[in-house]
This record gives structure tokens, C-alpha cells and sequence, in this order.
């Protein structure tokens, strides 16, 4: 019997300190792995006489580095696993012992250290103390969900290299000029403001993004992380807009980001998910990172 490759995993973790993009292969046997990488740095797996024993296609990741990884049978020749990047980058392949066979490649993120490094990221965390936001159907609060959306957010840039500030403590509601008055005495380079979206009807559920205040970079910062989270995550879009009237004091490139409708059962429910929230800050840093390298 060929051996096969049964499982394929892309996760983003933190290594002895260090953040690494990990890619999993599981196979049946220790396998013989053929690794090239192409100019764009995509790398491209040939494993020689491996069946493919899962379903074939592609998985999305976006997890700041690896865009997706695609799995395709080969025919008699074995199987081709393609990790697709969004800018080169350095790479190792090693076995890890136990069962099954586990082939990991190991993507360095160096390349994110260098462009957040030493950058000041402001994150509002909407509403907070006696303000609990809106409620959904089966009543989370929009005040508990900002928060825990903000600490991933917060999290993943840290260990990119950035410097995070936070408007508020969970026990805390500042105002919104308080809020937004922090950006220009704390010298921040970017604003990032994370609400969750409401609709006069229930059914309407989904992304919808702000550019806030007269910095022109506010509407493609917007636009970066808009498409992170939709990118991430099949939800409805609700589109992207310029707040009004524009807030004058708000000079830096300034955001709202509602990633879902809390009063829509559905997306109610995708907030009961640490592995949702996770995703959340991990495409907040995506789209952070799309547009410190000049993405539209």
C-alpha cells in the first residue's frame, strides 16, 4: 500500500518565545519531501509515491504570512502541497516524531518584526464600564465582546513587534474624544477602533468598516483590514464607509472595524468562539501589516 498524506494544518504560534507560521503534514509513513520556492516565495512540496487521502484544494490561513495552502494529487507521481506566501521568506522543514508522521515547514515572520517594530498602535475597544454596546438575541454584550476581540488584536501586534496602547480597562468608558485624543498626545501611528455592527433587522448580519477623520490613509487602512477579516471568514458584507462628519482632530490613519452584526443570531453565536476571536486579532494584524507594506 502507497503510502499518504491523510491531514494538512496551518496555525500561527508562538515558539520558545518567537513567533513561526507552522505548516503540518500528516502522513502514514515518514515521507521523502522535494521543497522549491519561486520568486514570489511561495514554496512548493513534492512528496514522491504519497497518495492524497484527504480532499484536495485549497485552505485559506491569512495569518499575516501564509496567504493559503493548496493540496493537489499529482496522479502516479505522489502529491503536491503549495504554500502560498505574501512576500519571501526564509523556511525549514523538519520531522517531528510520533505517530502519524508529521512533516512541519517553519515560516519565519521576520519580515513583520520589520515593519511593526517601535510602531505605536492605538486600539479602542468600544464602549466599556456602565455602557454595555449592543446586546444580541441571547444577550452578549457588544462591551465584553470589543474587549476580548482587542486583546488577540493586541496580542498578535506585540508579538509582532509593535507597541500597543489601549483607550480604556474593561471597568472603564471613556468618551469618544477621549478616546480619540490619545492617538495625537501619545503620538500613535495608527487608530484602530473595534465595535460590533447592529441592524433594524435581524437578518442583516456581516462586515461593515469606517475610515475615521481627514488622514487620507484612513480609507485603505480601512480597506486592508475590511479584507483581512472577509478574507478570513465567509461574512456578508456590509461595505466600507467615510465616518461624517469628519472628525478633524483624528490627523493619523483612523478606523472602525465592526467584524460582525451582534444582532444577528448568527453572527451572535461566532462570538461564543475563542477560535473566532482568535481569527479576529490575527486578521486585525493582517490588515495592519497590508498596509504598512502599501497594500490598496
Amino acid at each position: 500500500m502507497r503510502p499518504a498524506l491523510t491531514n494538512v494544518s496551518a496555525r500561527y504560534t508562538l515558539t520558545g518565545g518567537r513567533p513561526e507560521s507552522r505548516v503540518t503534514l500528516e502522513t502514514t509513513e515518514r515521507p521523502e519531501v522535494l521543497v522549491g520556492q519561486d520568486g514570489s516565495g511561495n514554496l512548493e512540496l513534492v512528496l514522491p509515491g504519497v497518495a492524497c487521502a484527504m480532499a484536495a484544494g485549497a485552505i485559506p490561513v491569512r495569518d499575516g504570512l501564509v496567504r493559503q495552502v493548496e493540496v493537489r494529487s499529482d496522479g502516479n507521481v505522489g502529491t503536491r502541497v503549495s504554500i502560498h506566501l505574501d512576500h519571501v521568506a526564509d523556511y525549514v522543514v523538519r520531522s517531528e516524531p510520533g505517530l502519524p508522521f508529521r512533516t512541519v515547514v517553519v515560516v519565519d515572520r521576520a519580515h513583520l518584526s520589520r515593519l511593526l517594530s517601535g510602531r505605536l498602535i492605538l486600539l479602542d475597544p468600544g464602549h466599556g464600564g456602565a455602557d454595555p454596546g449592543a446586546r444580541g438575541p441571547i444577550n452578549l454584550r457588544e462591551r465584553e465582546k470589543c474587549w476580548e476581540v482587542t486583546l488577540f488584536a493586541s496580542q498578535f501586534l506585540r508579538e509582532a513587534g509593535a507597541v500597543v496602547m489601549l483607550t480604556r480597562r474593561p471597568e472603564e468608558n471613556p468618551s469618544e474624544a477621549l478616546r480619540r485624543s490619545l492617538a495625537k498626545r501619545r503620538g500613535a501611528h495608527l487608530y484602530i477602533s473595534l465595535h460590533l455592527g447592529t441592524g433594524r433587522d435581524s437578518a442583516e448580519r456581516g462586515t461593515a468598516s469606517y475610515a475615521l477623520g481627514k488622514a487620507p490613509d484612513s480609507l485603505r487602512l480601512a480597506r486592508c483590514i475590511h479584507r483581512a477579516v472577509l478574507d478570513r471568514f465567509p461574512l456578508p458584507d456590509r461595505g466600507i464607509r467615510t465616518e461624517q462628519p469628519v472628525d478633524l482632530s483624528l490627523v493619523i490613519p483612523a478606523v472602525r472595524v465592526e467584524p460582525v452584526t451582534l444582532t444577528n443570531g448568527l453572527d451572535e453565536a461566532l462570538l461564543r468562539s475563542p477560535i473566532f476571536k482568535r481569527g479576529l486579532g490575527l486578521a486585525v494584524l493582517t490588515g495592519v501589516k497590508d498596509f504598512l507594506d502599501g497594500e490598496t
